[in-house]
């Protein structure tokens, strides 16, 4: 009777394994052929009840890949399919975030028109309109601040979008920023003005520039100071 119900136990442990490596193999597929726009694919995965919400590892969705790579035909199916627009990974990213770092700005204004929370933070407290202003995307942050995103948002440090682009040296996003009515004297937790993190990094630029590749030149950032002063 014991040899049975052992039996029995090891047959219905087995089974359970079977299925939760079945769905964690599914998910990751699933999760494979958004990323890399295989729409065909993602149609057969879904169809066979593959969770198009499914969450990976580092808890990204299939339509967190899907707008990493830039794939608009897979968003739009995967949110017409009923993915979650404001899911959020172990950094509190949403997928607007990831088009945020991408610059991809059909996808970010599809996101948009589906409810895509313009004013989420992430574990830093950054929200999209943060991660434009530091990767130097203008036209999200045009159409982020066209929806209503907070312009002098403060993250966990205490910056604001225009401090990320002036200490990355980012002219047209500075530039963007202050004729849309950024507050140029707002201070992060360290008591810096955004003039304060431009004149850091030319200090840095100077003294470690030969041992260092820096994104933006000096002149960048003595260009972005420029701009700032004429606030």
């Amino acid at each position: 009777m014991n040899t049975v119900k052992s039996r029995l136990s090891l047959s219905f442990i087995f089974a359970i394994l079977c299925t939760v490596s079945g769905l964690a193999y599914g998910a990751e597929s699933l999760h494979n052929a958004a990323g890399k726009g295989d729409m065909e694919q993602v149609r057969q995965l879904f169809s066979k009840g593959r969770n198009i919400n499914q969450k990976d590892k580092d808890h990204n969705t299939p339509l967190h890949s899907a707008v990493k790579g830039g794939h608009a035909d897979v968003v739009r199916y995967l949110v017409e399919k009923g993915a979650v627009v404001n899911s959020i990974n172990r950094k509190d990213a949403t997928p607007l975030h990831d088009a945020a770092v991408k610059g991809h700005n059909n996808i970010a204004a599809y996101l948009i028109l589906n409810e895509a929370d313009v004013s989420a933070g992430n574990h830093t407290g950054s929200t999209p309109l943060h991660i434009a202003a530091i990767n130097g995307h203008a036209d999200i942050i045009r159409l982020l601040l066209d929806n209503k995103a907070d312009i002098n948002v403060q993250n966990h440090e205490g910056n604001t979008p225009l401090h990320l682009a002036a200490g990355g040296g980012k002219k047209a996003e500075v530039n963007l920023l202050i004729s849309r009515g950024a507050d140029t004297s707002l201070r992060n937790n360290n008591g810096e003005t955004p003039s304060d993190i431009a004149r850091s990094s030319i200090k840095k630029i100077k003294n470690i520039g030969k041992q260092v590749i820096f994104a933006a030149s000096e002149d960048d950032y003595e260009e972005v100071l420029q701009l700032l002063r004429m606030k």
